[in-house]
């Protein structure tokens, strides 16, 4: 096993970020990663959702996560706090709009739908953000919240993703509301 020991405050693990951005959780990772042939401590792996600075570093862990996910070593980890994520303007307008509806029992069953879900994506992420404020306090005795970078995360509906594609393409088709997805998506940050 190779480990590597981290001096100081500046290793971060971007794990927790990823698999909510996937709509994944912890168990779902092992089994990926079980079903290309790893098998990890499961503490370990949950350590990894947490934004507390890393104190060390499995290297076959990181290569492990790498493959399963599909993705680059500095997209698992970070030499920066992670970023305070908040939804975009758009969503945040449509969780207000459904959150209206809702206290005055106007919601379609689809809308019920899409509310539950925005709601869970809007509280996953200020779970995170608390936990990456906690993060900061722990390391920083006089915290400037200031200094914390943020970032917005877009969050479409993959139905309304459909008509804007049919609106770009300038084609008018009728869409089979069967084959349509409703769940969301989220799109990563804002541009």
């Amino acid at each position: 096993m190779v480990l590597y020991l981290m001096n100081g405050t500046g290793v971060f693990s971007l794990v927790g970020q990823v698999l909510s951005e996937r709509n994944w959780n912890v168990p779902d990772l092992i089994d990926r990663l079980a079903a290309r042939g790893y098998n990890f401590d499961r503490k370990t792996i949950y350590r990894l959702t947490n934004p507390l600075p890393m104190q060390r570093i499995d290297a076959r862990l990181l290569r492990a996560l790498s493959e399963a996910l599909e993705l680059r070593l500095d997209q698992l980890i970070s030499l920066q706090i992670p970023k305070l994520r908040k939804l975009d303007s758009k969503a945040d307008k449509r969780l207000s709009l459904l959150m209206g509806k809702n206290s005055r029992g106007e919601l379609t069953p689809e809308e019920k739908a899409e509310f539950q879900t925005l709601g869970a994506i809007a509280e996953k992420l200020s779970l995170e953000n608390a936990r990456i404020l906690a993060a900061y306090r722990k390391l920083n005795l006089n915290p400037n919240l200031d200094e914390l970078p943020r970032e917005r995360v877009a969050v479409r509906f993959r139905s309304h993703l459909a008509d804007e594609h049919h609106a770009r393409d300038g084609r008018k088709r009728a869409v089979d509301p069967e084959k349509r997805s409703r769940g969301l998506i989220l799109r990563g940050p804002e541009s």
